[in-house]
């Protein structure tokens, strides 16, 4: 998140918790926590990383 969008984890978290409902954000974390790939460490590819068309270059 830090390279996307310059927040750190526990800032979107707290984001996420202000802005979904709870039953969402409970299933939005179980996803997120879940993901191997959360940490660049453990990705095992580098590049082809999905990026919308309208995210900011």
């Amino acid at each position: 998140m830090k390279d996307q969008f310059n927040l750190k984890e526990q800032e979107v978290i707290d984001l996420m918790l202000k802005e979904m409902k709870p039953k969402s954000f409970e299933m939005w974390r179980k996803r997120v926590q879940e993901r191997k790939t959360k940490h660049l460490k453990l990705r095992t590819f580098q590049k082809g990383r999905f990026k919308c068309s309208i995210q900011k270059n």
